[in-house]
């Protein structure tokens, strides 16, 4: 007698799961948005999509897409993304866990950005920060940098931060997709730092 294996789980079983647990809504509608957004190309793989109203103005987006550069393992980047129809900040930023300085120049560079020098020496040995206006240093009070360091430095994943006038997120990008779970634990730390940057700007 042959006994079947049971099925492993697929990742749009555990978007669905992540959705019920969460009280997500389908998104799909809002896939042209988000592409506009991120500046992806037509033929990249986008989806599923979820959301969440947070307030009248603010609505949280989790979502994949499929990340193909040429020479390089495809890759899946899992998002969460707060859009706002209010200004979150003035001023730009991005950040991620603490690179080579050569890497930082890099990087630097190609977004046409600056590295933040920053009077904290802890968390510079950390976070790597960059932003095209010196001023943007002024964000960075002690609630933002530690909602960063959770963010970016405890949740066994290398995400991504940016933040723009009406968007933040949290990106992380990986041969094999982020577990929903990590990204449940982003979520609310992209809420956290949506409170701290509240009170910086």
């Amino acid at each position: 007698m042959f006994f079947r294996r049971p099925k492993s789980p697929s990742r749009a079983d555990d978007w669905l799961e992540l959705a019920k647990k969460l009280e997500l809504i389908d998104a799909a509608d809002s896939e042209r948005m988000l592409r506009g957004l991120l500046n992806l190309e037509a033929d990249v793989q986008v989806g599923p999509i979820y959301s969440l109203q947070l307030a009248e103005t603010e609505r949280l987006y989790l979502f994949d897409y499929q990340e193909r550069l040429q020479g390089v393992t495809p890759q899946t980047v899992t998002v969460c993304l707060l859009s706002s129809r209010k200004i979150l900040s003035t001023l730009s930023l991005r950040a991620s866990r603490k690179l080579h300085k050569a890497l930082e120049s890099l990087n630097a560079s190609a977004t046409g950005s600056q590295r933040l020098d920053l009077d904290d020496p802890e968390f510079a040995e950390q976070v790597t920060v960059y932003a095209r206006e010196a001023a943007a240093s002024r964000l960075l009070n002690r609630a933002v940098k530690d909602a960063l360091l959770r963010a970016l430095c405890k949740r066994n994943v290398t995400p991504t931060f940016l933040l723009g006038e009406h968007h933040m997120l949290l990106s992380n990008r990986n041969v094999e997709p982020t577990a929903l779970g990590v990204l449940e634990s982003l979520s609310s730390d992209l809420l956290s730092l949506y409170a701290a940057f509240s009170f910086a700007d």
